[in-house]
């Protein structure tokens, strides 16, 4: 938003590309909902801008927003009729949230999904999606681990981004796993037990015999 003649190019070359088609549009690092609506309306002018001059304009528009500030999060009512679809991008808000450099060796050990307070926020941001009636997705390296996708998915996130390469382990994890019984003992353990959290995701799983591992 500070250079607002470069950002207009892009959206501009966005409106060409869909050429008539559906497009879908996702902002990223918004903090404020008000950062949003003028993200929004400079789309929206960028298109009636194509439109005058004989360009298509798009046969379908979604417009959402990635949340990386978890700021955001307790702003999500203020854009609720207005975004189309938020995405949980995992890899900056954990350094966020953690206040931890996940590139730096002495703090990385704590950017970690796997912990009570980040399984608390994810619940909480999941649970305004749904009230709210905003479609909510996550995306980043982490959904590729088997454990940290099941975490995903037993606090209730039913669409996950991930490299190609995770692609496999987390189908063979999703295969052995009865998602009812995981998700009550998680959400069970995220709220009222106060040990390691991870180990007590891993002894959960060994218990229900969900696989984990390539072996």
């Amino acid at each position: 938003m500070d250079r607002p003649g470069l950002f207009r190019r892009q959206l501009r070359a966005l409106v060409r590309a869909a050429d008539g088609g559906p497009l879908s549009v996702m902002f990223p690092m918004v903090t404020i909902a008000e950062e949003f609506f003028e993200a929004k309306a400079l789309l929206l002018d960028e298109i009636e801008w194509s439109k005058q001059r004989g360009f298509a304009e798009p046969i379908e528009l979604r417009v959402g927003a990635m949340l990386e500030a978890p700021a955001f999060a307790y702003g999500l009512e203020d854009v609720a009729g207005e975004v189309d679809f938020i995405s949980v991008g995992t890899n900056d808000l954990l350094q966020f949230f953690h206040a931890a450099d996940r590139m730096v060796p002495r703090v990385s050990e704590r950017y970690d999904l796997v912990s009570r307070p980040v399984m608390r926020f994810l619940e909480f941001t999941l649970n305004e999606c749904n009230r709210l009636g905003i479609p909510v997705s996550v995306c980043g390296e982490v959904a590729s681990r088997p454990v940290e996708a099941l975490c995903l998915l037993g606090l209730g996130f039913r669409t996950l981004s991930m490299p190609a390469a995770g692609i496999g382990p987390v189908k063979r994890m999703l295969r052995s796993l009865d998602l009812g019984a995981f998700s009550e003992a998680l959400k069970t353990a995220v709220h009222t037990s106060n040990g390691e959290f991870r180990n007590e995701v891993l002894a959960i799983a060994e218990l229900q015999k969900i696989v984990l591992t390539d072996s």
